[in-house]
């Protein structure tokens, strides 16, 4: 029996996987899964490597899915997602993460905004209230870092719940882990095509620290570096190599990024200033 979601996507005429990645998540897993029953039949797990129970946890719900020997990280989950949806003639993935970051439950509007987009982003910014000051200044520090290679102001590059139309735009790819994330986005904007946004909620807790890891701005940084020669990079690179602060301003905007250890920083920016950023798209996100 197809579910009423699974028939939605077949009246727009489309083939849609919703693709998972999963690495140590026997704590979430059960949850995000039994919210995605609805989506059972079209749904992949990619079990990265994992050495705990995720593995056990993925075969008991009756999800299809596939396991890596290793951990390998994000890039090569799109590589095994969009083979495995052109192996199986689908046209469309959305993918989100399974920590329970994500809400399953706003795959529908990823769906509907797939009607006039090619890439469609979760946008966690909508409201900033109740978001940490750290994680505001370090995701307009990614935000702004993506305008200097593509020109465009944008109110989330990072977040991994995101649709998109299979198409050479998302293969190829030759970068490590998590920078598959910035990488996709580039090279779709300076495609020309623009990119939708749905709005969904940002869930930090509050006993959590909410630091940024190296390897996340290292990713990006080393994506961006690929399509702008900018030497402030570089140098940014040479503290994060020797645990020390930096800082970098743009378009206004001064960034100050201390490290808290040594697999960590934490960013600050002028709070104010980058509520007002975020509060800008608020009149323009419901096209």
């Amino acid at each position: 029996m197809i579910s009423n979601r699974s028939q939605e996507s077949q009246r727009m005429n489309k083939n849609i996987l919703i693709a998972i990645p999963a690495f140590n998540e026997e704590k979430q897993i059960r949850e995000v899964l039994d919210k995605l029953s609805a989506y059972r039949d079209q749904a992949i797990i990619v079990n990265d490597g994992s050495k705990d129970t995720t593995e056990a946890l993925i075969r008991e719900s009756g999800f299809a899915f596939i396991t890596h020997s290793i951990n390998w990280g994000l890039t090569e989950f799109y590589k095994t997602s969009i083979d495995y949806a052109l192996r199986n003639n689908y046209t469309h993935m959305i993918t989100l993460d399974s920590d329970g970051q994500h809400d399953p439950d706003d795959i529908g509007a990823f769906i509907e905004k797939l009607e006039h987009y090619d890439l469609v982003v979760g946008n966690r910014f909508t409201n900033v209230d109740s978001i940490p000051e750290s994680k505001i200044a370090s995701n307009l520090f990614a935000a702004l870092l993506s305008k200097k290679v593509h020109g465009l102001t944008l109110p989330d590059v990072a977040c991994g719940f995101r649709g998109m139309r299979i198409s050479e735009v998302f293969g190829g790819y030759k970068i490590e882990s998590f920078g598959v994330i910035y990488d996709m986005l580039f090279r779709f904007v300076k495609s020309g095509k623009q990119v939708g946004y749905v709005e969904i909620p940002a869930i930090y807790h509050e006993k959590d620290v909410h630091s940024t890891k190296i390897e996340e701005i290292v990713s990006l940084i080393n994506v961006a570096r690929q399509y702008i020669d900018w030497y402030e990079l570089e140098k940014i690179l040479v503290k994060i190599s020797q645990k020390k602060d930096f800082k970098l301003s743009m378009f206004g905007y001064a960034f100050h990024a201390k490290n808290l250890n040594s697999s960590d920083y934490v960013f600050h920016t002028d709070q104010q200033k980058a509520i007002n950023y975020y509060n800008s798209f608020k009149r323009v996100m419901n096209v």
